[in-house]
């Protein structure tokens, strides 16, 4: 609730100077932008090692699995120059699948499924610098610096956890 907070004294006074420049009809671009975002992200989460009851399970296959962000941003604007602080919330998924049963001679193998999924809030400082500036359109080149803190992280066995493959 505190970063919130920090986070809206931080934005005000841009919504000011953004909303002052269309009041005054400035036909030029704002000195500062405010403004969110939202999309999907794709994730693989690659595992060094995996055990199950004691063995160690080998031919374990990593899967693509889609999660989505949302985020918040304000834009300074130094002629084709920017700075682009942001605020994001990202929910990563991926999925590991193995046979339950690799280790076990004379047995049919069983596919066992685990899904994690981790939630984080990154805060991104930008740099960009704007090659095409000409309004609708526009093309810039972003880097820079990502703090990313894992808020919550959880995995669990796929529904149903065993499916047997023949």
């Amino acid at each position: 609730m505190k970063k919130l907070l920090l986070l809206i004294a931080l934005l005000l006074p841009a919504l000011f100077v953004t909303a002052q420049g269309i009041k005054n009809g400035l036909k030029e671009e704002p000195k500062i932008n405010v403004g969110i975002k939202g999309g999907f992200n794709s994730s693989m989460y690659f595992t060094s090692r995996l055990e199950l009851d004691g063995e160690r399970m080998e031919d374990v296959q990593n899967n693509y699995k889609v999660g989505y962000f949302a985020a918040m941003f304000f834009r300074v604007h130094m002629k084709r120059h920017f700075i682009q602080p942001e605020i994001m919330y990202n929910i990563y998924k991926g999925e590991i699948a193995f046979n339950k049963n690799q280790n076990k001679e004379n047995t049919l193998p069983e596919l066992a499924k685990l899904n994690s999924t981790i939630h984080s809030l990154e805060l991104p400082i930008l740099y960009g610098y704007s090659f095409v500036k000409s309004r609708p359109y526009g093309m810039a080149l972003f880097i820079g610096p990502k703090l990313g803190l894992p808020a919550r992280q959880k995995a669990h066995p796929a529904a149903p956890a065993l499916h047997p493959c023949r």
